[in-house]
């Protein structure tokens, strides 16, 4: 008769997560343990294989293979797999070999992950069971409402952990890329922050006055000059020269400051 190591969740935090997955998968007994610390006798107790694989198992085993597999290929952060509805009567007849697991191509944005559960003994069969997820990630949030048009600085801001629908790679996660830019439009606060709710601050308005610096490996030259347009961080704007009136194109370097263009 079919025999089942039957392992209590006590057991299981003590176990490596592989050994444990191991065994719902339905590995023998022999080939899980060479992969275990000795565990004593209390720890294990025998009884018949039930004949069938009910809604709970399915899913628990849907979910552990999400939680060993799945979440390696999650950079960035981590991952929470839940368990999602799933019709109660559903029983399959307990399969003879290792089950198989797969992943179809699901909704991710939607926080959606299909597992397929495969049996492919002489009577195969699949089942598809529902996940839910939620991907965890620390990325730069506003501590304060931040009004549109307002250069941030590290007073503004900081580093938070944040449960989000999918894996958004335009969430900004590092301080730095975040300081001296400017929020294109309201910030709230706790609210993460992309790279759609910033822009280039305006370092130079029309009209400001700017120095126009020149230079070499052995001296540097700064002359007066009026700005001809509003200019952001690396960006090209005319100036004219207070000396010479002639008008120059010139790239905003700093805060009422440009380098000619040569």
């Amino acid at each position: 008769m079919s025999q089942q190591l039957i392992v209590t969740k006590d057991i299981l935090a003590r176990w490596p997560q592989r050994l444990a997955v191991c065994l719902i998968w339905g590995y023998s007994f022999t080939i899980c343990f060479s992969q275990a610390s000795i565990l004593s006798q209390s720890d294990v107790a025998v009884k018949p294989l039930p004949q069938k694989i009910h809604a709970q198992e399915l899913q628990q085993l849907a979910l552990a293979y999400a939680k060993e597999f799945l979440s390696q290929s999650h950079t960035g952060g981590r991952i929470e797999y839940r368990a999602a509805k799933v019709d109660a009567r559903l029983s399959m007849t307990r399969c003879s070999t290792p089950l198989v697991f797969d992943s179809p191509k699901s909704n991710a944005r939607a926080g959606r992950k299909i597992v397929k559960v495969s049996c492919q003994d002489n009577k195969p069969w699949s089942v598809f069971i529902p996940l839910t997820f939620t991907y965890w990630q620390q990325v730069v949030t506003a501590k304060h409402a931040i009004s549109r048009n307002t250069v941030i600085s590290a007073d503004d801001i900081e580093i938070t952990e944040l449960a989000l629908r999918y894996q958004a790679a335009d969430y900004r996660s590092d301080i730095r890329q975040v300081i001296g830019q400017s929020a294109k439009r309201t910030i709230a606060a706790g609210q993460a922050i992309s790279q759609q709710t910033l822009k280039p601050a305006r370092w130079i308005k029309r009209g400001d006055q700017v120095s126009i610096i020149s230079s070499t490996p052995r001296i540097e030259i700064k002359m007066a000059g009026m700005a001809m347009a509003d200019g952001s961080q690396g960006q090209q704007i005319s100036v004219r020269n207070k000396s010479s009136k002639r008008i120059i194109k010139a790239v905003v370097v700093a805060p009422g400051e440009v380098r000619p263009v040569l």
